[in-house]
């Protein structure tokens, strides 16, 4: 990366007010709530009403409440207990399935971290709901794995073993590891978002016995895929023609987080050599990407060099070494300077998503690394949300 001199935490803080800036212009409010409007599935069309954690109103609010915190914004405070309030409200009818990034987990979790006692109390009552529902899938975003990490932050540790259980029950095994596939799909996914690193990761964080065989032969499974030429591991998804990208849904940036969360709670120095495995791919990703021009899905965390970003932060986190933040501030230095000075004008997380407000694929989730990496023992992981928050 060539000397990492990066941008110092005051500059970051600047940058953050100006996209914090750009979400509160756009907010649309009635009745003490807000929201945003966000790309659908019909091409050229925004919509608003998005309630979830990765696109919506909840996502938003979760990044406009640790911010302000930071920033000692009180219009951002505001402005994030109005979202939460459009989330928690429209939850049932547009998000009702368990899980975190899509359903009533994430919005639950982010209603209880906003610091409003009605919040907390709304937020939990999802969170009771989602634990009572049967799992739709087993992953991060949507599954089982997803409602486990939420149900775990917030103290439901009973009912959280209960569903690792159910999920452990849902794994296809072979002689090679273990997986959980799509329905009617004959593999399990690598990574993150929809695959093994987040479901392993998630089961480990139960910290229960009859869960660690699960959880070795899962990483036996993911491990299998990994090519050791690339540092890498493939996008097994239908028609993505086994690509190795470094993403945090797909590829080194999610499954390093994946591992870091596991060396958190393991201690196992596998665990850290995969990490490390994967920090060094996904850095040379972002540089190579950055030494292209204006990259193609900006800072946004899902899709976007945020993912990067989280991870480098994560690690700094975890192992306590300081050429992580390093890199992770070369890296928003660069990028902030490629993208130019209005956020508005930022590429989105899709091919649909230019100026989406939202966590995984717009600004909310860049402000959030932003302030993050300005001040990184005030703000927990967003990349491994609901595991143990930074010491400090």
């Amino acid at each position: 990366m060539g000397e990492l001199t990066g941008i110092g935490p005051g500059e970051l803080l600047e940058q953050a007010e100006r996209v914090a800036g750009v979400i509160a212009a756009t907010a649309i409010t009635a009745d003490g709530q807000a929201t945003w409007l966000s790309a659908s599935a019909e091409p050229g069309v925004a919509r608003t009403g998005d309630v979830t954690l990765y696109e919506g109103s909840a996502g938003v609010a979760w990044s406009l409440a640790g911010a302000a915190g930071v920033l000692d914004d009180a219009r951002l405070a505001g402005l994030s207990v109005q979202a939460a309030r459009h989330a928690v409200e429209r939850a049932p009818r547009r998000a009702p399935g368990p899980g975190l990034y899509d359903g009533l987990a994430g919005i639950g979790l982010a209603a209880m971290a906003i610091g409003d006692p009605g919040l907390a109390k709304a937020g939990g009552a999802l969170l009771d709901t989602a634990a009572t529902l049967p799992p739709q899938a087993a992953d991060l975003v949507g599954g089982a794995a997803g409602t486990i990490v939420a149900l775990m932050a917030t103290g439901r540790h009973e009912r959280a073993v209960h569903l690792g259980h159910r999920l452990a029950a849902m794994a296809v095994r072979r002689p090679w590891g273990c997986f959980w596939p799509d329905p009617g799909e004959p593999i399990g996914l690598c990574g993150l978002a929809h695959g093994v690193a987040g479901i392993v990761w998630a089961l480990a964080e139960l910290r229960h016995p009859e869960l660690d065989e699960v959880v070795e032969e899962g990483l036996r499974y993911e491990r299998s895929w990994f090519d050791p030429v690339s540092g890498n591991w493939p996008d097994l998804r239908p028609g993505a023609s086994g690509r190795r990208p470094a993403m945090w849904c797909h590829g080194a940036a999610g499954i390093g987080l994946g591992r870091l969360g596991l060396f958190r709670t393991t201690r196992h120095p596998s665990a850290a050599a995969e990490a490390a495995v994967a920090l060094q791919v996904a850095a040379a990703d972002a540089e190579h990407q950055l030494s292209e021009g204006v990259p193609a899905r900006g800072l946004t965390l899902c899709h976007g060099l945020g993912g990067t970003v989280e991870l480098l932060l994560t690690a700094h986190e975890i192992l306590g070494e300081p050429e992580h933040l390093a890199a992770a501030r070369w890296i928003l230095a660069a990028a902030l300077e490629s993208l130019g000075p209005d956020p508005r004008t930022w590429p989105g997380g899709g091919p649909d998503a230019a100026g989406s407000m939202g966590l995984m694929t717009g600004l909310a989730g860049t402000l959030y690394l932003l302030v993050r990496a300005a001040h990184p023992d005030r703000l927990a992981s967003v990349g491994l949300p609901g595991g143990a928050p930074p010491a400090g």
